[in-house]
């Protein structure tokens, strides 16, 4: 799966970064395991709000962009709570810039 990630944090100075301070990139992640209660959700539309782009410069380095987004449900929650599988979902949370 790819997302976009932040690539270049604070933590390091900007003299020794390779890239800009909260520069993101598409990259290649490794598939989401939910959580009780969560569900996976195949994006099809996602929002780039206004405080995103001015946020990413105090993100951790990993951290998947994104909070609103709307698509189907690939993958319900394990513990049956949630929307079914297949059901078209709107979502708010961190993360929603993947695949």
């Amino acid at each position: 799966m790819h997302a976009w990630v932040i690539t270049a944090g604070t933590e390091r100075p900007v003299a020794q970064a390779p890239e800009p301070v909260g520069a993101a990139r598409l990259v290649e992640v490794g598939e989401p395991e939910p959580g009780p209660g969560q569900a996976v959700v195949e994006a099809h539309h996602v929002a780039v709000n206004f405080s995103e782009p001015r946020m990413m410069d105090r993100l951790p380095v990993g951290t998947v962009l994104g909070y609103d987004a709307a698509g189907v449900v690939v993958r319900a929650a394990a513990d049956g709570k949630g929307p079914a599988e297949g059901a078209r979902v709107a979502a708010f949370g961190a993360g929603a810039w993947a695949e």
